[in-house]
């Protein structure tokens, strides 16, 4: 049996200018984090992080060690999740932190569903096929007990996991919602079949630093 052990990205800086870069609050959950993984003695045999700054600093906070980390493109976001969130920004002038976030998870809610698919912009077919396309080879070329760790955004953990059920199409924008920041899913892979074994744990952050965007 293999793992992949994901972790979506910490707290990056949601209605800032810079949205690409990790807050105070999520350095915090981003040590947290590995701390925890320090404290279990985790090992992982490859870490890989999507191409995005908030990938990165999150994945050099989660090893008490220097170590490579692999960047995939195929971890990055979904495509519209980017040009949602600047159309949003651009057109939420002086609206709340809770507004804002509510328009653009509606906005991810019509783009999952085809209705709105802005020109030259990844569709969720797409993206579906990106990560899954990714997943596919991953677990193919994964050794007999290897551990992999992967740091990436919300919509590629959700993704991940709605494969590994094979879930309906709609349960992708469900877990979507449910995401939290610096959480851990653990996906096992046994031959051809893969299982999730743990999904969007936030128990070892501290009490009142959770957070979901």
């Amino acid at each position: 049996m293999a793992s992949i052990t994901v972790v979506r990205h910490a707290q990056a800086s949601f209605g800032s200018r810079e949205y690409d870069a990790l807050s105070a609050l999520g350095l915090r959950q981003a040590a947290a984090t590995g701390h925890y993984f320090a404290a279990r003695g985790e090992r992982f045999d490859r870490v890989l992080a999507g191409p995005r700054a908030r990938h990165a600093q999150t994945a050099q906070a989660l090893l008490d060690r220097p170590a490579r980390i692999e960047v995939e493109a195929a971890l990055d976001e979904c495509g519209a999740g980017h040009a949602l969130m600047r159309r949003v920004l651009a057109s939420g002038a002086g609206g709340s932190r809770r507004e804002l976030l509510e328009r653009y998870l509606d906005a991810l809610d019509r783009w999952g569903v085809g209705e709105d698919d802005d020109p030259g912009c990844e569709t969720r077919a797409a993206f579906e096929q990106r990560v899954g396309g990714w997943f596919d080879r991953t677990c193919a070329a994964l050794a007999r007990g290897e551990r992999v760790l992967v740091v990436t955004s919300a919509g590629v953990v959700a993704m991940l996991v709605s494969q590994a059920l094979r879930g309906p199409p709609d349960a992708w924008g469900r877990m979507l919602r449910t995401m939290r920041n610096a959480s851990i899913s653990e996906l096992l892979v046994t031959g051809g079949r893969r299982s999730l074994a743990s999904f969007n744990s936030v128990a070892h952050l501290p009490a009142g630093e959770v957070s979901g965007i």
